[in-house]
């Protein structure tokens, strides 16, 4: 990755986090495949291929060979420790504004401590956390994500209210898009754009997906031992129903995604004087198609913490 990116990525990050650090003080791990409730990732609003790129693209993570066919993403401590204590958290010095970012991490079964399954002595892992925000009113009192918790002594997944969050957010991913294809495939980082474009075929994949529940009819009353048939409720012309409207909603923002990074792709190339000819194609999966157990989430294997 070239010195140039990193130092990009870092200044954009570090802005980014700052502007987060107008909220009270809480606790997220840094690690993509955190869930959402508890992630930086969610907290910036970032998809999982978008968020990996750009942590080795700022020196915070590295790749490399897992296996013949998977790659594994690695944490830098270091890289972190220096990005935190570096010039571009200078403006944080000031006394009006947030502490610098505090850094630690902790092992255990993420599933256990979220949602109280069995703990698994194989499922304990290593998971990087970042402090950031404003002591005081509606801060987090905890010392380590482990203390972070709700009443039933679980992960607690809702972080303090920030206004502007959205627009936060937006600006920050959009400002992203660009960059992560240049420095991802110009830079020649062959095992990251592999990892990155399978990622993001998955995500794009499961966007176009709507996921239906039907309930079961009920009995009838008084002798009768039949089901009654479920009452579907009747569409006004031309009014759709709300799985469609949602599948079509998903739909237009995995087109949207896509036209995002083929475009920064094809200016990227443009400047390196490639000739690059692509068109951006959505399949649409029709609902009554739809695998419901396709959307299960993945386990999390080929990721490495390390210390």
């Amino acid at each position: 990755m070239s010195t140039g990116h990193t130092a990009i990525f870092r200044r954009k990050l570090a802005d980014a986090i700052g502007r987060l650090s107008e909220a009270p003080s809480w606790i997220y791990v840094i690690n993509a495949d955190a869930p959402d409730g508890v992630s930086l990732r969610c907290r910036l609003g970032m998809e999982s291929h978008d968020y990996e790129a750009m942590l080795v693209g700022a020196g915070l993570a590295t790749i490399d060979y897992y296996d013949d066919d998977q790659t594994l993403l690695s944490y830098s401590r270091n890289g972190w420790e220096t990005f935190v204590a570096g010039h571009n958290f200078s403006f944080m010095l000031h006394p009006d504004m947030p502490e610098r970012p505090e850094l630690n991490k902790n092992q255990f079964d993420m599933s256990n401590k979220l949602n109280g399954t069995p703990r698994d002595p194989k499922k304990r892992r290593w998971w990087h956390t970042i402090r950031i925000g404003r002591k005081g009113k509606g801060a987090s009192s905890a010392r380590h994500i482990l203390e972070q918790v709700d009443d039933r002594r679980r992960l607690d997944t809702n972080p303090p209210p920030l206004a502007g969050l959205s627009q936060i957010q937006r600006v920050f991913t959009g400002s992203m898009a660009k960059l992560v294809v240049e420095s991802v495939k110009l830079d020649g980082n062959e095992l990251l754009w592999d990892r990155y474009t399978k990622q993001m075929d998955d995500t794009n994949k499961k966007r176009t997906r709507t996921t239906t529940y039907i309930k079961a009819p009920r009995k009838s009353s008084g002798s009768e031992d039949r089901l009654r048939s479920p009452q579907k409720k009747k569409n006004r012309p031309g009014e759709q129903t709300q799985a469609q409207s949602d599948h079509a909603t998903a739909k237009e923002g995995a087109a949207k995604e896509a036209d995002q990074v083929l475009f920064g792709l094809k200016e990227a190339a443009a400047q390196a004087g490639l000739d690059v000819s692509a068109e951006v194609v959505v399949e649409e999966i029709p609902l009554e198609n739809i695998d419901e157990s396709a959307d299960e989430s993945a386990d999390g294997s080929g990721v490495n913490y390390s210390d």
